[in-house]
C-alpha cells in the first residue's frame, strides 16, 4: 500500500476512535444522569410508601354508607 493510502486509513481509523470515545462518553453521562433520576424517584416513593403507612394507623375507620 503506498503511503498515502497507509496515512489515510490511519487517519480514518483515529477518526472513528474518536467518535467511539466520544459516544462512550456521552453514554456514560446519559446513564449517570439517569441513574441519579431514578435513585431520587426511589427515595420520594419510599417516603409515600411510609406516609402512607403512618396515615392508615392513624386514620379513623372509613364509614361506608348503608345499603338502601
Amino acid at each position: 500500500m503506498s503511503e498515502k493510502k497507509e496515512s489515510v486509513v490511519d487517519t480514518l481509523f483515529d477518526v472513528g476512535e474518536a467518535w467511539a470515545s466520544y459516544g462512550l462518553k456521552t453514554a456514560e453521562h446519559a446513564v449517570a444522569a439517569s441513574a441519579k433520576t431514578l435513585e431520587g424517584i426511589s427515595k420520594l416513593l419510599g417516603s409515600l410508601s411510609e406516609e402512607l403507612k403512618r396515615e392508615k394507623k392513624t386514620s379513623d375507620v372509613i364509614d361506608v354508607p348503608a345499603e338502601s
